[in-house]
C-alpha cells in the first residue's frame, strides 16, 4: 500500500484529470466510483477494481480490507488531499477506479420477452443515472443509450444511479443500429411522444418491448417515430405538457412491470 500526503503527487494530479475529462476517462478505460454502496455493487457485478484510494484518517475502516483485497493497487490518502480530489463532498472516504466493461447489442440477442428502456440523445448525467436506478428496480433487462450527449459512465451517472449502472446492462449504439436490432429480434417499439399517440395504459407490454424516450427539450427524432410500432403518451392533466425524462421512464417502466406481474399471476391461479 502506498501513502499519499501531497496534492502535487502525480497520482492525485491524474485523479483530478480523470474526474473532469470524459475523453481521458475513455482513453484510460476507467470508471470513477465513490461511496461504499456504489463500489460494492461494482465488485458484486464483476467490475475490476484497478485502483483504490481511501481517506487515511477514516474512523470506520470496516470496508477498507474488502476493497483492498479486490484492488490491484491501493493508496491511503491524507484527509485534506482526499477531500480536494473527490467528486462528492461526502464520499464516505472511499474512491475506486474500475475497468469499463465493453457491452454491445450482441449481449442482448435471443432474450425471451425482454424489456428495454432506450434513451435518445440523453443530455444530463443525473437523468441517466435516475433512469438506471428505475430500470434496475423495475426489472428492465437493459438500458440502451443512442447518440448520447453525455458520458454514460460520468461520475454523476454513477452517483444518481447509486451504483445501478453496474447491476444492469448499459449499452451504447447509434439509432439506426438499435432500430435494426430491435426489428430483427421482433421487439415492439413504443416511442413516447405527444402527437398522434395513444395513452400508455392502452398498450400491451407483456411481449418483448422497448420504450423509447427522447430529449426533454425536443423529444424524439423522426427516425424513432417512424420506426415505432406504437406512439404512446402519459396523460398530462395540469398546465405542464411533459414530465422529466427520468419520471416518465419510471411511470412507463412500472406499467410494464404491472402488466407482466398480472399476466404471471393469472397463469399461476388454479
Amino acid at each position: 500500500m502506498d501513502i499519499i500526503t501531497s496534492a502535487q503527487n502525480p497520482k492525485i494530479k491524474d485523479l483530478a484529470r480523470l474526474k473532469t475529462k470524459a475523453p481521458y476517462r475513455k482513453k484510460t478505460g476507467f470508471i470513477w466510483v465513490e461511496g461504499n454502496r456504489e463500489m460494492n455493487l461494482a465488485i458484486q457485478n464483476g467490475y475490476e477494481l484497478q485502483q483504490f484510494y481511501f481517506n487515511a484518517e477514516l474512523e470506520n475502516q470496516s470496508n477498507i480490507q474488502n476493497f483492498e483485497k479486490n484492488a490491484q493497487k491501493t493508496y491511503a490518502v491524507k484527509k485534506e488531499v482526499f477531500s480536494k480530489v473527490t467528486y462528492r463532498g461526502d464520499t464516505e472516504g472511499v474512491l475506486g477506479l474500475f475497468k469499463i466493461k465493453e457491452l454491445g447489442l450482441e449481449n442482448l440477442k435471443n432474450k425471451k420477452n425482454p424489456f428495454y428502456i432506450i434513451l435518445e440523445s440523453v443530455e444530463k448525467p443525473g437523468n441517466l443515472g435516475a433512469v438506471l436506478r428505475t430500470a434496475d428496480a423495475s426489472g428492465c433487462d437493459a438500458v440502451i443509450v443512442c447518440d448520447p450527449h453525455t458520458d454514460i459512465f460520468h461520475p454523476n451517472v454513477v452517483r444518481a444511479s447509486i451504483g445501478c449502472c453496474f447491476s444492469i446492462d448499459v449499452i451504447q449504439a447509434d439509432s439506426e443500429t438499435i432500430i435494426d436490432f430491435l426489428k430483427k429480434e421482433n421487439i415492439n417499439i413504443f416511442s413516447a411522444a405527444l402527437q398522434n399517440a395513444i395513452t400508455y395504459f392502452d398498450s400491451d407490454f407483456t411481449k418483448g418491448s422497448a420504450i423509447v424516450l427522447g430529449k426533454e427539450s425536443t423529444g424524439l427524432t423522426e427516425k424513432w417515430r417512424s420506426a415505432s410500432d406504437q406512439i404512446i403518451s402519459i396523460p398530462m392533466m395540469g398546465k405542464i405538457d411533459s414530465l422529466n425524462v427520468s419520471n416518465a421512464a419510471a411511470v412507463l417502466a412500472y406499467e410494464v412491470l404491472r402488466q407482466r406481474m398480472k399476466k404471471t399471476n393469472a397463469k399461476e391461479k388454479p
